[in-house]
């Protein structure tokens, strides 16, 4: 059976926490909700932005429910511990259920010592960012072609 955690690394590809968290294991309470968000559906994502930041949850009991339950939620939050929560789920969804990815992730880093010793955050999401597929890059690098030597296909091809 896939695990969610391997659909969404092979889909969205792998996400900068998931380099950070290999190479120094520090990472910013802001890049793990920012990564969360990602990861979560844009329903949830959009719940979990008006939870943080609006005091106003009235009638959202069952869409808290349903936002915490699946990524392993036991508690429904209060306002007090509102961050600290989805916090925790970040945490888990993010680095505790991927942790044998992340590992290999690292095994590789640690052969290249030099070269990931004292990368920060920045330099790794604008490292990735770089190199961050668009359509441009892919429509360029992928085109290519030969013409034949036949007139009547040549004008076609052109």
């Amino acid at each position: 059976m896939v695990e969610l955690s391997e659909v969404v690394l092979e889909v969205r590809g792998i996400l900068p926490l998931l380099y950070i968290f290999a190479g120094n294991g520090i990472y910013t309470d802001e890049l793990l909700l920012q990564t969360f968000s990602s990861f979560i559906t844009e329903t949830d994502s959009n719940l979990v932005n008006h939870l943080l930041s609006n005091t106003n949850w009235d009638g959202l009991h069952a869409e808290i429910v349903n936002l915490i339950s699946p990524y392993g939620g036991f508690e429904v939050p209060t306002k007090g511990n509102v961050k600290q929560t989805i916090l925790d789920l970040a945490k888990l969804n993010m680095t505790v259920i991927p942790c044998v990815p992340i590992s290999k992730i690292k095994v590789g880093m640690d052969c290249y010592h030099l070269l990931w010793n004292g990368v920060t955050e920045h330099v790794i999401i604008n490292l990735m960012n770089q190199y961050k597929p668009t359509h441009l890059k892919v429509i360029i690098n992928l085109i290519s072609y030969t013409t034949s030597d036949d007139s009547t296909l040549c004008s076609v091809e052109k």
